[in-house]
């Protein structure tokens, strides 16, 4: 889905009313999210080949996961980590600066990314996660994931 006009950061905040509208009727105590100006960016910049579908797929995924009810960049990065068959399309080092941007937040969110991947390429096996990432033995990567609160689920 290219975004020429800056239609897309607007379609995000009108789906994610739409997901508000329905967690709250499902789920007692939800609060609304919203979108930063940083998240906004990341909607604009990132290449949608999944379409609308995938648009609302993510913003569902990070209305679930975020603690804050203001959603950031790292916030959708990692919900695009979350979607299946999900690649890698923007560039982690291209994120904007200022407004609400945090370092070991992003970072966080990377690690996070590939303990999930490498715990579902070794089908939940911690000690072939632990080799997959280059770390010397399961116990460390435990350890990561439980900081991180990274749960693995077959």
């Amino acid at each position: 889905m290219a975004n020429t006009t800056g239609i897309i950061p607007r379609l995000a905040s009108a789906i994610l009313d739409r997901v508000n509208q329905d967690f709250t009727k499902q789920e007692p105590g939800y609060k609304d999210k919203w979108l930063s100006a940083s998240a906004s960016a990341f909607v604009r910049r990132h290449v949608w080949p999944g379409n609308v579908r995938e648009l609302h797929n993510v913003l569902v995924q990070a209305a679930v996961m975020a603690e804050r009810e203001e959603l950031g960049p790292e916030d959708l990065a990692a919900a695009v980590a979350e979607t299946p068959d999900a690649a890698p399309r923007t560039d982690p080092m291209g994120l904007s600066l200022g407004n609400d941007f945090d370092l070991a937040k992003h970072l966080e969110s990377i690690q996070r990314h590939y303990l999930q991947r490498a715990m579902a390429e070794a089908r939940g096996v911690k000690a072939e996660a632990a080799r997959l990432l280059g770390i010397k033995n399961y116990q460390t990567l435990d350890g990561q994931l439980k900081r991180l609160g990274v749960e693995w689920k077959q």
